[in-house]
């Protein structure tokens, strides 16, 4: 049993309970010879104020890793150890050495997981990454993008918005003041499907909807030919998992 601590918010829950992609049903589907447990995200499942719909919250840097010692702390108290601690989060274009380290000390600060197998992954810049990897699996085949809209964000991407295609990884500079990215990665792919004469009328993309249930459909060897961070994470979990 591997216990997923992820930072982010709907595109790491899936909509609609999970049945809709989501990390864990990523994992579950690639990774087929291990079980999954989700442990962060949280899903509120009370909507904070009448006639709103519930929804989910994330976190992420310091945060996440208040979250994962708590949340760790009550799961060993209460339910039997998992095999291995797997905590993945946005890197944002910060360092990622500090933030490994920041999330580590966060599992190592819980005396009862000593003895649990972990790993820390992250997906860099955004998980949206993964999809520009693999975007003929993502986006090159999704009926709401496929054929003539779907090249046309393409070249806006890569032309407009200076998405590097064949290593997304390196996409965004760092800014101090946000603790992010200058640019966001899935802000640009939404901006994307509202330009241009394809796109006229049409939905913009959506980080809660569409990320997840693309997730389903790449090529986890596709996208480890392409982005680095990601290929450790692969090759940890291709080992005991497939």
């Amino acid at each position: 049993m591997i216990w997923l601590f992820a930072g982010g918010g709907q595109a790491e829950i899936g909509t609609s309970a999970g049945r809709v992609g989501g990390l864990v049903n990523f994992f579950t589907k690639h990774y087929p010879n291990c079980q999954f447990k989700r442990k962060t995200p949280v899903r509120r499942t009370l909507a904070p104020k009448a006639n709103k719909k519930p929804h989910a919250h994330g976190k992420t840097g310091e945060s996440l890793a208040q979250e994962i010692r708590e949340r760790l702390e009550l799961s060993l108290r209460y339910e039997s150890p998992c095999d291995v601690i797997l905590v993945i989060d946005d890197l944002d274009c910060r360092d990622l050495d500090q933030c490994r380290e920041r999330l580590l000390r966060a599992v190592d600060s819980v005396s009862e997981a000593e003895q649990i197998d972990r790993y820390v992954g992250f997906a860099a810049p955004e998980l949206e990454a993964w999809l520009i990897a693999d975007w003929d699996h993502s986006f090159g085949e999704h009926p709401d993008y496929r054929g003539e809209r779907q090249a046309g964000m393409r070249h806006w991407l890569r032309n407009d918005g200076e998405v590097p295609f064949r290593d997304p990884e390196t996409f965004g500079d760092y800014d101090p003041e946000r603790d992010s990215c200058s640019r966001k990665l899935s802000n640009l792919i939404i901006e994307s499907t509202v330009q241009g004469s394809h796109n006229e009328g049409r939905d913009r993309y959506s980080k809660s909807t569409h990320t997840p249930g693309m997730l389903l459909s790449i090529d986890p060897a596709r996208v480890a030919s392409r982005c680095p961070i990601f290929r450790e994470l692969h090759e940890f979990l291709s080992a005991p998992c497939k």
